[in-house]
């Protein structure tokens, strides 16, 4: 990172530790504990969009485009103060941010903003943080809008990741969900991960597992009711026994998802009607 001019060595006041986060394939993540920062950091409060919003918006949408932002938050320069405070030690020297660090809790409200700027006015275009999507009914638009985006982005001065990014495609797949051509599936190796989730045997096993399921929630009609036997198990003051009912809640939950559930996009030009 210092050879990057990710950072720099530091003379600031402040100083949080680093730790090395090991890694599924068996190398490390670099990270650095802003709690303390965190906890006497003033709040931004510029929203994130609803992920749901964001798909939605997408529609009958016959071509998609989706991109991400290299290395994010290292594209965001600091200023001279929020550098000090970025400080951090190692077992030889202090060394602080040149670039938005990840694990401060402002990062994502201050990079959501900036992005919303750029793209303010491309017609068809949505951002979630890093990730871009643009959408478009006709090719030559399609065209257009890109063209559009990748102007704002120079002026930016933005790097796209091209490994990542996907151009004109009928279907992509975006913040979980593989969209496009007015349909909204869940991911297949997600779903396979929650189909070969094994029977909890702890609350906090069972607490993952309501996430991983709970996010695809959208796709299970009535998810809290199905679900409301594994939640109860939650519940303060109560003793983890798994039942009858709490298996059948569980298997009924992988059942709904595994039956390959799709959903088709709202079309915001016509009018709804509630029940």
């Amino acid at each position: 990172m210092l050879k990057n001019n990710i950072i720099e060595p530091s003379k600031s006041e402040w100083s949080s530790p680093c730790i090395l986060v090991p890694k599924p394939d068996g190398s490390f993540r670099f990270v650095t504990d802003f709690r303390k920062v965190n906890q006497c950091s003033k709040t931004d409060s510029y929203p994130i969009p609803r992920i749901d919003d964001c798909i939605d918006k997408i529609g009958n949408a016959k071509f998609v485009s989706k991109f991400d932002l290299l290395k994010g938050y290292w594209q965001v320069p600091l200023t001279d103060r929020a550098k000090e405070i970025s400080a951090f030690c190692t077992p030889d020297a202090l060394y602080q941010y040149r670039v938005m660090p990840f694990g401060m809790k402002n990062a994502p409200a201050t990079f959501q903003r900036m992005v919303n700027c750029i793209v303010a006015d491309i017609e068809g275009c949505e951002a979630y943080v890093d990730d871009l999507i643009v959408y478009s009914q006709t090719w030559e638009q399609h065209i257009g809008q890109l063209r559009h985006l990748f102007k704002k982005l120079s002026q930016a001065k933005l790097t796209v990741n091209l490994v990542k990014s996907e151009f004109c495609q009928a279907n992509v797949v975006y913040l979980g969900h593989v969209i496009g051509q007015g349909k909204v599936k869940p991911i297949k190796a997600k779903v396979e991960a929650i189909e070969k989730f094994p029977t909890p045997k702890t609350r906090k096993e069972l607490q993952r597992f309501l996430g991983m399921a709970g996010y695809y929630r959208k796709f299970c009609q009535n998810f809290s009711d199905v679900a409301s036997p594994l939640t109860n198990l939650l519940a303060k003051n109560v003793k983890y026994v798994w039942s009858e009912e709490t298996e059948n809640g569980f298997n009924k939950i992988k059942a709904i998802l595994i039956s390959e559930p799709v959903l088709i996009a709202p079309d915001f030009q016509k009018q709804f009607n509630w029940p």
